[in-house]
C-alpha cells in the first residue's frame, strides 16, 4: 500500500513538475541567452511578488521608499504568502519557481485523495485529476478563439491554476479543509476529531488568506458539523464540546491576527483596493442582487441538478458513506448559495462580491464533475487513458504558452539592462530606481531595496505620499509648472 502511495506521489511531483516547468524549458529555446531569474519574475506575478520582497525582511510597511515613510502596516491578507516570504529570505526570486512546483503538486494530489474517497480505484482518480488539468487548458486554449464562451469558465481554473497567491495557496487550504470533512464523514464524532482540527487549521489559514472562501467555508463546517451531531445523537457530547471549544479557539486565532492586522493597517490602502462600506440599505440592495443572480436559469439549472444526483446516489446505491461524502459535496453547493447573503447582511463592508459568485460556480462545477466521474469510471479503469491524457496534456500547454509568449526582441534589452545594471554594480546599494513593475523586482533580486514610486495595490502609504513621491519624480525630470499644466 505504501509503494502504491509513493509511486502515485511521484507521478503526481513529475506531472508538477512538467505543469510548471515546460514553460521555462520552451523559453531557454525561444530566448536561450536569458538569465533563469528574469524568466522567474517575467512569470511572476508582481504585485504580490512585492508583498513576499518586503515581508522577507519581516517588513510590513511596504514603501520601499527613502523619501516616505509608511505609518502603518499593509492590509493584505499575510497568510497567503507567509510561506513565499520565508523561502525568499533563502532563494530569492527562486522561491517563485520551486513553491509553484511543490504547492501545485499539493493541489492536485489532494484533489486525488478527495477522488479516492469516491472511488477506490487508483487508476481511476488519476485519470480523473488529469482529465481536469486537460480541462483547465482547453480552457486556456478556447479563450484564444472563443473568450466570450470560454472566460465562463474561469471559476475552474481560479481553483485549479498556477496564480499566486490564489488559487497556488488558497487551494491548498480549501481542498484540504474539504478532504478533512469528507473523512469526517466516514466514522464517529470523536473518532475523527483530528479532521476537525485539521479544518480548523485550514479554516484559520483561509481567514487571512482569502476571506470570502473563509466565509463560505465557514458555513459548510457548520453545516456537516450540525448534520453529524442530529445524525449522532447527544451521547459523548462533552467531549464533543471541548473538541469543538478547541476548534473555535483554533479559528478565532486565524481571525483575530487578520482583525489585528487590519486594525494596524493604513485605511488609504482599504480605499485603494476596492474596499466598500455598506449602510442599511446597501446591505439590503447586495442581499436582493444576489438573490437576482441566483434566480437566473443556469444557477437554478445547476442547482436542481445537484440535487438531483444526489437522490440517485441515496437510491441507487445502497452505501451510507458513499452518501454522506456526496452530502458535503452538496453543502459546499448550499453553503455557496447562502453565504453571501448572510456575510453582506452581517458585515459593514465588502470587497470584490464577485468571488462569492466564482466560488459559488465551482462548488457547482465539483459537485457535477465528481458525479459524473462516479458514474463513469469504468471508462478510466485503464492505463491507455492515462497515457493518452498525459500525451494530451503538454500538446495544449505549449500551445497555450506560445500563443501568450513575449517578444525576442523585448526579452534581449530586458537582459541588456539587467547586464548593465550588473556591469556597474548596481547590487545592494542605497539607490532609487524609476522603473516599471518587472525591473522593480530585476532591482530586489540585485539586493537593492528603494524604488521610486511603489505601486499603490502593494503599498501601505497614505494616498498623499504616494502623490508625493510623483511630484518628486516631476521635479527630478525638472518638470515645470508650465508642463505639467499642459
Amino acid at each position: 500500500m505504501k509503494i502504491f502511495a509513493l509511486r502515485n506521489s511521484v507521478l503526481f511531483f513529475l506531472i508538477s513538475f512538467i505543469y510548471v516547468s515546460l514553460k521555462y524549458f520552451l523559453s531557454y529555446i525561444e530566448f536561450p541567452e536569458e538569465e533563469l531569474v528574469l524568466k522567474i519574475i517575467r512569470f511572476t506575478n508582481h504585485e504580490y511578488a512585492y508583498l513576499v520582497e518586503s515581508f522577507s525582511r519581516f517588513d510590513f510597511s511596504t514603501d520601499w521608499s527613502k523619501f516616505e515613510i509608511s505609518d502603518k502596516i499593509i492590509g493584505f491578507p499575510i497568510f497567503s504568502i507567509l510561506i513565499h516570504s520565508i523561502f525568499f529570505k533563502f532563494f530569492g526570486y527562486y522561491t517563485f519557481f520551486i513553491l509553484e512546483i511543490f504547492f501545485f503538486f499539493l493541489i492536485i494530489y489532494i484533489l486525488f485523495l478527495i477522488l479516492t474517497k469516491f472511488d477506490n480505484n487508483k487508476i481511476n482518480c488519476i485519470s480523473g485529476i488529469l482529465l481536469l488539468l486537460v480541462a483547465c487548458q482547453i480552457i486556456e486554449f478556447g479563450k484564444i478563439f472563443k473568450p466570450d464562451l470560454f472566460v465562463q469558465l474561469n471559476p475552474i481554473i481560479d481553483f485549479i491554476g498556477l496564480r499566486f497567491p490564489r488559487p497556488l495557496t488558497t487551494s491548498i487550504f480549501a481542498f484540504l479543509l474539504l478532504l478533512n470533512l469528507i473523512i469526517f464523514f466516514s466514522k464517529s464524532f470523536l473518532e475523527n476529531k483530528k479532521n476537525i482540527y485539521i479544518a480548523s487549521i485550514c479554516l484559520a489559514l483561509l481567514a487571512n488568506s482569502f476571506f470570502h472562501l473563509f466565509f463560505v467555508f465557514s458555513v459548510l463546517t457548520f453545516f456537516v458539523i450540525l448534520y453529524k451531531l442530529l445524525y449522532e445523537g447527544l451521547h459523548d457530547l462533552k467531549l464533543k464540546i471541548k473538541i469543538l471549544f478547541i476548534s473555535s479557539l483554533i479559528v478565532l486565532f486565524g481571525v483575530g491576527i487578520f482583525f489585528v492586522q487590519q486594525y494596524f493597517s493604513e485605511p488609504d490602502y482599504a480605499n485603494r483596493i476596492g474596499v466598500h462600506y455598506l449602510s442599511i440599505n446597501d446591505k439590503y440592495d447586495n442581499a436582493l442582487e444576489f438573490l437576482r443572480i441566483f434566480s437566473q436559469i443556469e444557477y437554478l439549472a445547476l442547482l436542481l441538478i445537484c440535487f438531483i444526483t444526489k437522490l440517485y446516489v441515496k437510491k441507487k446505491f445502497n452505501d451510507n458513506v458513499l452518501n454522506n461524502y456526496f452530502l458535503v459535496l452538496l453543502f459546499f453547493v448550499i453553503s455557496s448559495f447562502v453565504s453571501p447573503i448572510i456575510f453582506v447582511m452581517l458585515s459593514n463592508k465588502v470587497i470584490v462580491s464577485h468571488h462569492f459568485l466564482t466560488i459559488t460556480k465551482f462548488s457547482l462545477f465539483l459537485f457535477i464533475f465528481v458525479f459524473f466521474f462516479f458514474l463513469t469510471k469504468k471508462l478510466y479503469n485503464n492505463r491507455a487513458t492515462v497515457y493518452s491524457l498525459l500525451l494530451l496534456l503538454p500538446i495544449f500547454l505549449i500551445y497555450n504558452f506560445y500563443y501568450g509568449i513575449s517578444n525576442l526582441e523585448k526579452s534581449t534589452e530586458e537582459k541588456k539592462i539587467y547586464e548593465f545594471l550588473n556591469e556597474k554594480d548596481y547590487i545592494n546599494s542605497d539607490k532609487v530606481l524609476y522603473a516599471n513593475d518587472f525591473f522593480d523586482h530585476v532591482w530586489f533580486s540585485l539586493g537593492n531595496k528603494y524604488i521610486s514610486v511603489p505601486s499603490g495595490f502593494s503599498s501601505s502609504l497614505r494616498d498623499d505620499q504616494i502623490e508625493n513621491l510623483v511630484f518628486y519624480l516631476f521635479k527630478t525630470f525638472n518638470v515645470t509648472e508650465e508642463n505639467f499644466n499642459e
